[in-house]
């Protein structure tokens, strides 16, 4: 079996002719033109193969020869991208460290650095003072209001960052008990909170310290 004119056929007597076109009529093509399937076609290089048969193999392999660079090309790119990505997600994860490490000091050095749980001058309460200390070298003190007398208190509260003392008298119907001013057993109250006790019983009228 030989390639003739384009096709695999038998060609037993080595003529360049397929036997099965010898058998029958055949077309007397001058040269350079041969015959393939009945009719004359051109064979400029005398390789017994239609002229634009090998034309139509050329555009195949150009074709072929184009879609590969098509994918080589496409391939590179999406690498490309894959590591673009990468960069910029760890890039953004160190801005937002910074961020948050740099709010966080900001926000402790603006907590307030003296503070009383009574609120200031209130005798009737018993607080507690927590600031720098008036004298040098200004350390850190905690203060707890404590009774002087029987009838007076001395009362701890901040001013700016310092802690400060006041000595208050309680008021003629109050006695000092545990750092604060209060009602003695048997007077007149409105609240438990008035009493040196912490009750006051309601009768008829009024309460009375127990």
């Amino acid at each position: 079996m030989k390639d003739i004119g384009g096709e695999c056929c038998l060609d037993s007597d080595g003529n360049g002719i397929c036997d099965v076109r010898e058998n029958s009529t055949a077309l007397s093509c001058e040269i350079p033109y041969i015959d393939y399937n009945g009719e004359c076609c051109l064979d400029a290089n005398g390789n017994k193969i239609c002229d634009y048969l090998e034309a139509t193999k050329e555009t195949i392999r150009a074709v072929t020869t184009v879609k590969s660079k098509t994918t080589t090309t496409t391939t590179v790119t999406t690498s490309t991208t894959l590591n673009a990505t990468t960069t910029t997600s760890t890039t953004v994860k160190r801005k937002t460290t910074t961020t948050t490490t740099t709010t966080t000091t900001t926000t402790t050095d603006k907590m307030p650095v003296c503070y009383d749980s009574d609120g200031g001058e209130m005798p009737e309460i018993r607080g507690i003072a927590t600031g720098k200390n008036r004298a040098p070298p200004h350390l850190k003190v905690t203060a707890t209001d404590f009774c002087i007398t029987n009838r007076s208190v001395m009362e701890y509260r901040c001013d700016g960052e310092t802690v400060y003392t006041d000595e208050m008298l309680c008021n003629s119907r109050q006695t000092c008990h545990e750092g604060r001013c209060c009602l003695p057993t048997g007077s007149q109250c409105g609240s438990s909170g008035d009493c040196c006790s912490g009750k006051c019983e309601k009768k008829r009228y009024f309460g009375l310290c127990n």
